[in-house]
Parts: structure tokens; C-alpha cells; sequence
């Protein structure tokens, strides 16, 4: 999900502490999509609370895949 849908879903959550009206409010929000599941609603509030991030970023100890470290040595 972008960051903006995201913004939406953290602040329907903690405007009414509940998954379940976050889910709807998507759905009148957001017409013709599926509203996202209850554990992605809830990975997304659980980064915000332990990191202060609304959008989910590499660890530092991941390394890059083998396919995007190839692409980066072709262009040094």
C-alpha cells in the first residue's frame, strides 16, 4: 500500500480503535477495492508503534538479492 493509504489506515485506527471500522472506512473511502485484511492493518499499526514508520524499510543486515547486486555492479 502507498504511503497515503497508509496514513489512512493509522488514522482510522486510532480515531476509532478498531480493525474492523478501519476495514470499512476503506471501503467507503476507497470504492472498488478490497479493503486490506486485519493482519496487514495490524503489521502496519504494529511498525508505526515500535518504529515511528509508516512505510516498512530494509533491515541494515539484509543484503541486497543476488539479482539487484548484480544490476548495481554493472553500473560501477
Amino acid at each position: 500500500y502507498d504511503l497515503q493509504t497508509r496514513i489512512f489506515l493509522l488514522k482510522k485506527y486510532y480515531e476509532f480503535k478498531s480493525v474492523t471500522i478501519v476495514q470499512a472506512k476503506y471501503k467507503a473511502e476507497y470504492k472498488k477495492q478490497t479493503a486490506p485484511s486485519y493482519t496487514v492493518i495490524l503489521g502496519i499499526i504494529k511498525r508505526f508503534e515500535k518504529d515511528g514508520l509508516v512505510v516498512p524499510t530494509r533491515s541494515k543486515n539484509e543484503k541486497p538479492s543476488p539479482k539487484r547486486q548484480a544490476a548495481k555492479n554493472q553500473l560501477e
